[in-house]
């Protein structure tokens, strides 16, 4: 029925169609269907309005399925594209599945190759340390041997260099081994042996040095007297050499001294002032100044010459051949000083320096009192020669001391037991002269002091 209304009211309708396209539009945009509907029926709009619809449900029908054969095409595409990237990521998976094992395998490979150069290293760190500590033990055992012979030779210089050379190099090195432990605790008793050792060695250096003495003082005193005649014969030499020159200026200013003695005037003849004015007169017209030449040779004449110089008297001194001035007193008395700077080195190296120096300052100080400590009356001259040369020997070998070694003995030291010394032995010789009878020691301690 509606077809045939529809199609038999198709002509008279014609004019209703934009009516109806406005209806379909309001029904299709209205919230409230009740309005529309109302409107439609009551205009008998229903057959117009129904077809409208179906045409624009056939409408949209059409567009939607273009819009989603459209999509549709998209969405095929990208699920094909979606399988091909699974497939290559499958492949990419299992390149890396594949890689990873390949790197795998290396790894394990490197791994066992840098264990085994990690033992081969360090066995090789292990073999050259203790390469080098064995080196070391058997150098320390070298220098340990040496010690022990150095000791049974008695050769202390040498034993305490090595020892020195043990504690200082060896021993911090190796301190963690049990030899050296052992030979740590025993170098106070070896330091102790060779301190012994060299004290003994040094207390027969002063017994020998007591002994010389005497010899080496006389040897002194005999070089200071052999000194003082070559000062003397010099002295001498030039008083000769000016007396012939004396004489020779002589001869040149006035070779006729006879002439001189009768033309001018003597030297008791004093003139008066006006003869001497009347004389000088016509003498102040020679020509070529020869009154001021025979003036001054007159002045030369009269002059009293000085007299030659005295050869002093000497104290007596023991006669030694072949003494000279420049020669040492120890090339002449063999006194070896190695005693004394064997056990200053040893006392140094084992930081006990001062131990030695109050040590051998006692020592000599026991001496030098020794020497002032006159027990009996020196009664002749040999008696006070040797008393003096026992004296000057022991300050000529703490002045050969102070020389060579820089902490036994200071000058200002030597120079104050030089003091104390004269002074004691002002008063010995004061009191020993007092009980002295024999004329030959009072001249010999009454002959004038040499010069200076």
């Amino acid at each position: 029925f509606v077809e045939a209304v529809m199609s038999g009211s198709t002509g008279a309708a014609a004019w209703q169609q934009p009516r109806v396209a406005a209806d379909v539009q309001y029904v299709l945009e209205a919230d409230n269907l009740a309005n529309p509907l109302k409107s439609i029926i009551e205009g008998c709009r229903q057959l117009e309005v129904i077809a409208a619809l179906k045409e624009t449900m056939e409408q949209r029908y059409a567009e939607i399925q273009d819009i989603c054969g459209y999509h549709y095409q998209e969405f095929i595409v990208s699920v094909e594209e979606l399988t091909k990237a699974r497939k290559e990521v499958e492949e990419l998976r299992k390149s890396v599945l594949d890689f990873n094992t390949q790197l795998q395998q290396s790894g394990e490979q490197l791994t066992t190759t840098v264990e085994k150069l990690q033992r081969a290293r360090t066995m090789h760190v292990n073999m050259d340390q203790t390469k080098e500590v064995v080196s070391k033990c058997m150098a320390m055992a070298n220098l340990m041997e040496s010690l022990n012979k150095h000791l049974e030779d008695k050769k202390f210089y040498h034993a305490v260099k090595v020892l020195d050379q043990i504690k200082k190099v060896y021993i911090p090195t190796l301190s963690q081994y049990t030899f050296v432990k052992i030979f740590e605790q025993h170098i106070p008793s070896i330091e102790d042996h060779i301190r012994q050792s060299v004290l003994t060695e040094f207390k027969v250096w002063l017994t020998n040095t007591w002994k010389h003495s005497r010899d080496i003082g006389a040897c002194a005193m005999a070089q200071r007297a052999a000194l003082l005649a070559r000062q003397f014969d010099l002295l001498k030499r030039e008083y000769q050499e000016a007396a012939v020159f004396r004489e020779l200026l002589l001869d040149a200013l006035d070779p006729d001294p006879d002439a001189l003695d009768d033309d001018g005037p003597t030297a008791t003849a004093e003139p008066s002032p006006s003869a001497a004015a009347t004389s000088l007169a016509p003498a102040t017209q020679l020509p070529s100044g020869k009154l001021c030449v025979r003036s001054k040779s007159m002045m030369l004449r009269r002059k009293s010459p000085a007299k030659p110089p005295e050869q002093p008297a000497f104290p007596a001194v023991v006669e030694r051949d072949n003494i000279s001035p420049d020669e040492s007193v120890f090339d002449v008395v063999s006194i070896d000083f190695t005693p004394v700077y064997l056990c200053l080195y040893t006392f140094e190296c084992m930081r006990r320096e001062q131990e030695f120096a109050l040590h051998y300052s006692e020592s000599r100080n026991a001496q030098v009192q020794k020497l002032f400590s006159v027990e009996k009356t020196m009664v002749d001259e040999t008696a006070y020669r040797e008393f003096l040369e026992n004296i000057a020997g022991f300050f000529v070998v703490e002045q050969t001391v102070m020389r060579t070694t820089s902490s036994l003995v200071s000058p200002l030291q030597l120079d104050q037991d030089w003091r104390v010394g004269t002074s004691q032995l002002r008063t010995v010789l004061q009191e020993q002269l007092c009980y002295c009878t024999s004329t030959q020691v009072r001249f010999f301690f009454a002959s004038p002091p040499p010069p200076p």
